[in-house]
C-alpha cells in the first residue's frame, strides 16, 4: 500500500480542493456558453427564415402582377410563358393551383398540370395543397412542407408562399 507522508498528505488535501473549484467552474462556463450559443443559433436561423418569407412575399407579389398583367390582355396575355423560366434563389420558381387543388402550372413538373393533387402528402403527412390554400386563405399565406429537390429523389423542407 502506498504511504504518503505528511508534507504530501497537505499537500494532495489542498490541491484537491483547487482543482474541484477548477472543475467546477470550467463546467458552469461550458454549459452557459453552449446555452449562449445554441439561443444565438436558434435566433439566427429564424432570422434567416423570417428574411426567407420577405423575399417570398416580395417575389409572389411581382408574379401575382406578371399574372394579372397577362390576364389583362386577354387572348394576347400568356401567364405561363411569362412565369416558365422565372426563377428565385437558386431552386425558387412558381407554379399555380386553383382553388379545388387542381395543378394549373409548373415549370418543373408538367406533367402534373391538370391533375388534381388535393390530397397529396409529403414526406411527414402533410397535405401540401390544403396546406397552401389554407395559407392563402388566412392571408398569412406561409406554408412549410417537404417536397423534393429538383433533380433528386431526396426531400427537403421547404418554405411557400400561397
Amino acid at each position: 500500500m502506498l504511504k504518503l507522508n505528511l508534507r504530501k498528505k497537505l499537500l494532495f488535501l489542498s490541491l484537491f480542493p483547487l482543482i474541484a473549484i477548477i472543475l467546477s467552474a470550467l463546467s458552469v462556463a461550458y454549459y452557459t456558453e453552449m446555452k449562449t450559443v445554441k439561443a444565438d443559433v436558434t435566433e439566427f436561423r429564424q432570422n434567416l427564415i423570417n428574411e426567407r418569407k420577405k423575399q417570398l412575399e416580395e417575389v409572389s407579389q411581382a408574379a401575382a402582377g406578371i399574372f394579372a398583367y397577362q390576364k389583362s390582355l386577354g387572348d394576347k396575355g400568356d401567364y405561363k410563358a411569362a412565369l416558365q423560366n422565372i426563377r428565385f434563389g437558386k431552386f425558387g420558381y412558381f407554379y399555380i393551383y386553383n382553388s379545388k387543388g387542381v395543378n394549373v402550372f409548373h415549370p418543373m413538373r408538367p406533367e402534373l398540370v391538370g391533375k388534381n393533387l388535393i390530397g397529396m402528402t409529403d414526406s411527414k403527412g402533410t397535405k401540401l395543397i390544403v396546406g397552401l390554400l389554407n395559407a392563402a386563405q388566412k392571408g398569412d399565406g406561409h406554408f412549410t412542407f417537404y417536397f423534393k429537390k429538383p433533380g433528386s429523389d431526396e426531400q427537403i423542407e421547404k418554405l411557400g408562399y400561397a
